[in-house]
C-alpha cells in the first residue's frame, strides 16, 4: 500500500508513527509503461503522436510524488510501500507485485497512526462489485491488523484516459465499502481535483509535477479538515 496500494507512505508525526498507504491513479508515483498501439495509424499522424509522446515523457514527473509532498506539508515522516500498476484487484502483472491486500502484514509491522489507501485507476475494467468486495475485505483486514490506526480512503482521480462512467462506478463501490466500515472517504472526483486536466497530467493517467503538487494540496486540506 503507495503501503497497501500503488504508492504508499508511512508517516511519522510529532514523534508518533504515521503512515499513508497510497495506491494511485496507476498508482501514483509509478513509472508505468505505455499501452497504446500504433497499427493502422497514418504515417504522418503517427509521427505527430510520437512527437507528442516524447514531449509527455519530458513532462512526466521527476520530482516528489503527492505522498512525499503531503508528508512534508504535514510534518510527517513517510515510508513508501506502493507497487506500480496494482490496485484493490489489479495485481500489476504478477511477479513481485500484488493487490493491496497482500501488503497488510507489511503495514502492521510499522504500527502506523494514519493509513491512507488511495486508488484505484488500475482497477478500471474490473466489475465494480468485485472491486467493492475486495475493498471491504481490505478494510476489515486493516482494522484487525492495525486497530489503533486512523484509516482514510482516498478515491481514484478522474484521469483523462479512463472512461468517466467506469471510474465513477469504481469510486461508488469504494465509497460504499468505506462507509460500511465507518471510514473517512475522500472523493477527488466529487471535489473536482485536477479538473480540468489540461497541464496537470503527464499522460492519460499520471499527473505531472504540477498535478502532484495540486493533489498534495488537496489531500493535505482534506486530512487537516478531518483533524489529522
Amino acid at each position: 500500500m503507495p503501503g497497501l496500494l500503488p504508492r504508499a507512505g508511512r508517516l511519522r508525526r510529532g514523534g508518533r508513527r504515521g503512515r499513508v498507504d497510497w495506491h494511485g491513479p496507476d498508482d501514483l508515483g509509478g513509472r508505468p509503461g505505455r499501452r497504446r498501439g500504433s497499427r493502422g495509424v497514418p504515417r504522418g499522424l503517427l509521427h505527430r503522436r510520437r512527437r507528442r509522446r516524447r514531449r509527455r515523457r519530458r513532462r512526466r514527473s521527476a520530482g516528489p510524488t503527492y505522498a512525499a509532498r503531503a508528508a512534508d506539508r504535514l510534518g510527517w515522516s513517510r515510508v513508501d510501500a506502493g507497487q506500480s500498476r496494482t490496485g484493490y484487484v489489479a495485481d500489476g502483472g504478477g511477479g513481485n507485485r500484488a493487490p493491496f491486500s497482500a501488503r497488510v502484514a507489511d503495514v502492521a509491522t510499522v504500527a502506523p497512526d494514519v493509513i491512507v489507501v488511495q486508488g484505484s485507476t488500475n482497477d478500471a475494467g474490473v466489475p465494480p462489485a468485485e472491486v467493492g468486495a475486495a475493498a471491504a475485505a481490505l478494510y476489515a483486514d486493516l482494522a484487525a491488523a492495525v486497530p489503533g490506526a486512523r484509516v482514510v480512503i482516498l478515491g481514484p482521480l478522474a484521469a483523462p484516459g479512463v472512461p468517466r462512467r467506469e471510474i465513477e462506478a469504481i469510486r461508488d463501490a469504494l465509497k460504499a465499502a468505506a462507509t460500511q466500515a465507518g471510514l473517512l472517504f475522500v472523493d477527488p472526483i466529487a471535489g473536482d481535483w485536477l479538473t480540468p486536466p489540461d497541464g496537470l497530467y503527464a499522460d492519460s493517467t499520471h499527473p505531472d509535477d504540477e498535478g502532484y503538487a495540486v493533489l498534495a494540496d488537496e489531500l493535505v486540506e482534506a486530512l487537516r479538515a478531518a483533524g489529522l
